[in-house]
């Protein structure tokens, strides 16, 4: 085997292999029972690696062939034509969720959805809290985000005229108060959030609720009319 063919061998076999890696860290972050900080982890940074390694092998493996192809076995032909295959499945998922959650997802700004009372804020609304924004509503922000393993989550910022909205929320969503040496709002500004969620140390409000232990939280500020909400689905 040539110098050339046996780098171009190697060049496919790690990819390969990176490739297999990615594939068992997501089976295993899939798994509840598998499932650990190393493929919480693996997963995003071998998805990158993916998204940046392939394109750049595939342009390497170009440039050598433009030099002349070296004459290869029959059997390595076959390897090449499924290493390619096999590298542009993989790529696919690595491409595709990068793309499409830089576009749609915050905080990106390349979202659409970062202003209020948007048709995607109210469906949302309704799809967490089970009932359709009423007009005592104003000003609905809502964003969306993922998490590998733990599905969706949301922060909703609105405005309220009428206090039976915000009691409506506490009764839909079972939430309980919480008393003021038991509140913790430090985790809210976790996750990269929006521009129009409260930064640290401005959040005002005069009520706090919680779904049980979880990070499920709604925030009132009576006085100057404005809810948040953030929920963990």
């Amino acid at each position: 085997m040539k110098d050339r063919a046996r780098y171009v061998l190697g060049l496919y076999t790690s990819l390969d292999l990176l490739a297999v890696l990615v594939w068992i860290l997501f089976i295993l972050e899939r798994n509840p029972y598998t499932r650990s900080s190393i493929s919480d982890y693996g997963v995003p940074i071998g998805l990158i690696c993916l998204f940046f390694l392939i394109p750049l092998g595939a342009s390497a493996i170009w440039l050598m062939n433009r030099k002349g192809k070296e004459p290869i076995t029959a059997g390595q032909r076959t390897y090449f034509a499924l290493s390619k295959l096999f590298l542009t499945i993989s790529w696919l998922p690595s491409f595709i969720p990068i793309v499409f959650f830089m576009a749609i997802f915050e905080p990106w700004p390349l979202s659409l959805r970062q202003s209020p009372d948007t048709a995607f804020a109210q469906h949302r609304f309704e799809k967490v809290f089970t009932f359709t924004p009423l007009p005592s509503i104003t000003e609905l922000y809502c964003q969306e985000s993922w998490e590998f393993g733990d599905g969706n989550f949301y922060r909703f910022k609105f405005r309220f005229t009428d206090d039976a909205v915000v009691q409506k929320i506490i009764e839909t969503l079972r939430l309980e108060p919480v008393l003021e040496s038991e509140t913790n709002a430090s985790w809210m500004t976790e996750g990269s959030p929006p521009s129009w969620w409260p930064k640290p140390g401005s959040l005002k409000y005069q009520e706090a609720y919680r779904a049980g232990k979880s990070k499920a939280g709604l925030w009132v500020d009576r006085e100057n009319r404005i809810a948040y909400y953030r929920s963990w689905l």
